[in-house]
């Protein structure tokens, strides 16, 4: 099943910044404008793209409207299809893409700005080939209007140094270090560590979970594929995170369950996109910038690609779990 992206508020952003944007005037009679959001990640069997309308009432707060589901869906008056197309640039095939309440199929969409029932999407369930091109065409048949976007696909990576057989030698005093070589087709690279541990009372045992973004935009030099990344952190920052994340407790045991590491590699035009957006934050209206977008037609968002895999069940050497039991950092939460 398909993972919603950790991108996803970036779209957000468009959305609100869309008013100030100089490519669209949305106040102006009606001016239809679409808002895309879609990442194809052949690791997903499924992908799902985001299909909404840009509003603008002079009368009704924006925030008023995003909560009506009409006011941002096109129902059924779109037509949605992806093009497959070989490295000849012959057509291999045509995929209609159907509708779905997102709720139903991959679980309800978080309260927020935006309407969160029902949750709209377009389905593409088919497997991915990293080296076709793809083209996303959707055409309102009230209108005739017609917004593209394509992409190409973001390859697969290998990881360096870590394996399910190696445990994780993490301790305070020293660096540690990971590394992977470059997808095909990306620019940026993200990975988070996901520390899991059991957090025993009485009778009740609760798994729990605590996340450490360690990076979010690190860019590869190229999008050729094949370059040598590498970051590192300091050891004690680990102990420290888990300390802040656990309040010391005399009545509870806790034991380590594993470590999950999330790598994600995402296409250039994503790195670009991400990039306009969070340069805007924090401006004025007066200095907004026009919002990056690859789609043509009267459009804002993305059509785009990333490459997502985990390392889970990970542990750590005898070393790390001495340092996590005595340490002084770590000694007085009960491991």
């Amino acid at each position: 099943m398909s993972r919603i992206p950790i991108f996803i508020c970036a779209l957000s952003i468009v959305l609100i910044q869309s008013s100030c944007s100089t490519d669209f005037n949305i106040t102006g009679e009606w001016n239809e404008v679409g808002i895309v959001y879609g990442l194809l990640d052949q690791a997903d069997s499924v992908q799902y793209i985001k299909i909404n309308k840009a509003f603008l009432d002079e009368n009704t707060s924006a925030l008023d409207i995003a909560q009506i589901a009409d006011s941002i869906y096109y129902q059924d008056s779109l037509n949605v299809t992806v093009e497959e197309y070989d490295v000849n640039g012959n057509i291999v095939n045509i995929y209609t893409l159907p509708v779905i309440d997102g709720n139903s199929e991959i679980g309800f969409k978080d309260p927020g700005v935006f309407v969160n029932s029902p949750n709209y999407l377009y389905k593409l369930a088919t497997p991915l080939n990293e080296n076709n091109h793809y083209i996303l065409n959707i055409k309102n048949i009230n209108s005739g209007k017609v917004i593209t976007g394509e992409t190409d696909i973001v390859n697969d990576f290998l990881i360096l140094g870590i394996t399910n057989s190696s445990p994780m030698n993490i301790l305070p005093n020293i660096e540690y270090g990971f590394a992977w070589r470059s997808a095909k087709n990306s620019k940026s690279n993200a990975l988070t560590l996901n520390f899991y541990y059991n957090e025993i009372i009485a009778s009740d045992t609760t798994l729990k979970k605590i996340e450490w973004v360690l990076f979010s935009q690190l860019k590869s030099n190229g999008t050729s594929g094949g370059e040598l990344l590498q970051f590192s952190i300091q050891g004690e920052d680990f102990y420290r995170l888990i300390a802040n994340n656990i309040t010391p407790n005399l009545d509870a045991t806790r034991t380590f369950s594993s470590i999950e590491l999330e790598y994600y590699a995402g296409s250039e035009n994503l790195d670009l996109f991400i990039d306009v957006e969070e340069n805007q934050s924090g401006l004025t209206a007066g200095q907004i910038q026009p919002d990056y977008t690859n789609l043509s037609g009267d459009a804002l968002g993305i059509f785009s690609s990333r490459y997502h895999k985990s390392l889970i069940g990970l542990t750590l050497t005898p070393q790390a779990f001495d340092s996590l039991s005595n340490s002084s950092i770590t000694s007085n939460l009960g491991f």
